[in-house]
């Protein structure tokens, strides 16, 4: 297509809804050309909605989506949008039943006007949610670059978040913010290159958490970032925490290097090793843990912080 508007809007729908918006082009498309989706009632149980492999010139994605039953998969993956009118992708969704998957991979995202990619999850999502964000290009961006926003995840959450890069974002670089958890919750990031952003390099905020935690950031580099270079805040878990830094840096950031906010009613884990936090405007390393009611068992090994505005490593624990 030379131009052009993809639109669906459907109503309230039993179950059983399968939309396919794929390998769609638009070529020199007009500012502001649209691919969208609109889901504008119900959806009882089994929605699959898959919006991949499409090129996009000038164009961006809306995704709404409103009340979906179990058994949802949404799929934005293989897509590549330039230089778009404003953000390249905003998915925004309202409650979900149990057993989602929300699949947001290997997409190129270039030069877009506003945020690259957008997603604000549901207020309630059901038991088990499955959502991966990876390996994603996303290059100046005049907004954020890649954004999870919301949610309040019931029993048992798996966020994969693997070998995405966002260079060059005018905004934060990844922010990755959920709300209560009922249940356990696995964070598991590692090859994500997130340098040179206007904001926070890469932000993993879990905000209340009554089961197990399991954070993992793992060979990755957060690097001239304008803010801290790698934030990880759990500031309520009910029980064990769990977080893994190897290996790792953020050098060079106007802020932290790496900040770690971590709060346990049961057990804390803590591995930081084989990381590098030098040469930051602020503090190289920062770990607070409050209010550990159970054992706290943290090594640190091979840590380098060095020439930081602040102190190179400071752990409260």
């Amino acid at each position: 297509q030379g131009a052009g508007i993809v639109t669906a809007v459907i109503g309230p729908v039993g179950n059983d809804l399968d939309v396919d918006l794929s390998d769609n082009q638009f070529l020199a498309a007009p500012a502001g050309s649209l691919l969208q989706f609109i889901q504008s009632g119900a959806v009882g149980r089994d929605l699959r909605l898959a919006v991949d492999g499409n090129y996009m010139e000038n164009g961006l994605v809306v995704l709404s989506l409103l009340p979906v039953g179990r058994n949802s998969d949404v799929s934005f993956s293989g897509n590549t949008l330039l230089n778009a009118a404003g953000g390249a992708l905003t998915l925004v969704s309202s409650t979900v039943g149990g057993d989602a998957v929300l699949r947001l991979d290997n997409n190129a995202i270039v030069s877009p006007q506003g945020a690259g990619l957008t997603v604000i999850l549901p207020p309630l999502i059901g038991n088990d949610l499955y959502l991966s964000a990876s390996g994603n290009y996303i290059a100046d961006a005049l907004g954020a670059g890649l954004t999870l926003a919301g949610g309040g995840l019931v029993n048992n959450a798996y966020v994969s978040m693997h070998n995405n890069q966002i260079l060059n974002s005018a905004g934060a670089g990844l922010t990755a913010v959920f709300g209560a958890i009922t249940g356990n919750v696995v964070v598991s990031t590692s090859g994500n290159r997130i340098n040179d952003s206007g904001g926070a390099g890469m932000t993993l905020l879990l905000g209340s958490v009554s089961g197990n935690a399991d954070i993992s950031v793992l060979n990755s580099e957060f690097n001239g970032n304008a803010g801290t270079g790698l934030q990880v805040l759990a500031p309520m878990v009910g029980g064990t925490l769990n977080v893994v830094i190897d290996p790792t840096s953020a050098n060079n950031n106007v802020g932290p290097g790496m900040s770690l906010l971590l709060t346990s009613m049961g057990n804390l884990t803590l591995l930081v090793q084989d990381v590098q936090a030098n040469d930051n405007t602020g503090p190289g390393i920062t770990v607070a843990a409050n209010s550990i009611s159970g054992a706290v068992q943290a090594a640190f090994a091979n840590v380098t912080a060095n020439d930081n505005s602040g102190p190179g490593m400071s752990a409260s624990l």
